[in-house]
C-alpha cells in the first residue's frame, strides 16, 4: 500500500504473513527452535525483500506482520541484516534478541512467542509504541480478540530520503536513477 503523508511525502507499507516452518524438513524435528528456522520461511523472507526492494519508492517504508519468526532466528536476522532495514521496536526500547524473546506478541495454549515484527526504512523515526502490549496483558485493549497482539507505533516522516542518494554514482559523479 502506498499513501501520501500530510507533509506530501509518500510512504510505502507492506504487510505480510509468513508460513509456519515446514514439518517436512528434518531440521523441524531435530532443532530446539522452530519458528523462523524453516528453510521455506527463509525463502519467503528473501522473496519478501526482493518484492519490497522492487516496489518501494524511498527509505520511507515499513513492513509489518506475523513473520512466524522468533528474534534471533535466521528469518529475523536475514531481515534485520538488510542495509536499510531495522526493527524500530527493538531499537527504540534498546532490546536485545534475548529480551525480545521474553516479550510475547502471540500465544497459543500455554505457548508465548514474539512472532510479530515491524521492519522499517531509515527515513521513518519511530517515537513510541505506547499502545503496544505483550500478549496476555489483560489490561490491553486487544486482549482476548486474537492469538496475536498488534504492534501499534507512531513515527515521524523525514523529508530526506537516502534511497536515491545511496545509489552508485555514475562516472560523471552524479547520482544515477
Amino acid at each position: 500500500m502506498r499513501f501520501k503523508h500530510s507533509s506530501g511525502q509518500v510512504i510505502d507499507v507492506f504487510n505480510t504473513h509468513l508460513s509456519l516452518p515446514t514439518t517436512l524438513s528434518r531440521d523441524f524435528w531435530t532443532r530446539p527452535h522452530r519458528m523462523g528456522y524453516g528453510p521455506n520461511q527463509l525463502e519467503e523472507a528473501k522473496n519478501l525483500v526482493r518484492f519490497v526492494e522492487k516496489e518501494r519508492k524511498s527509505d520511507r517504508f515499513f513492513i509489518v506482520g506475523d513473520f512466524n519468526a522468533l528474534p534471533g532466528s535466521p528469518v529475523y536476522r536475514y531481515l534485520a541484516s538488510q542495509a536499510t532495514y531495522r526493527d524500530p521496536f527493538a531499537q527504540l526500547y534498546r532490546m536485545s534478541e534475548q529480551e525480545l524473546l521474553q516479550w510475547p506478541t502471540a500465544g497459543f495454549m500455554s505457548l508465548r512467542m514474539h512472532l510479530d515484527h515491524i521492519f522499517t526504512g531509515p527515513a521513518l523515526q519511530w517515537t513510541d509504541f505506547d499502545e503496544t502490549h505483550a500478549f496476555g496483558d489483560r489490561g490491553a485493549a486487544f486482549h482476548g480478540l486474537s492469538d496475536h497482539m498488534p504492534l501499534i507505533g507512531r513515527c515521524r516522516v523525514s523529508s530526506a530520503t537516502k534511497r536515491e542518494s545511496s545509489r552508485p554514482e555514475s562516472a560523471a559523479g552524479t547520482t544515477t536513477g
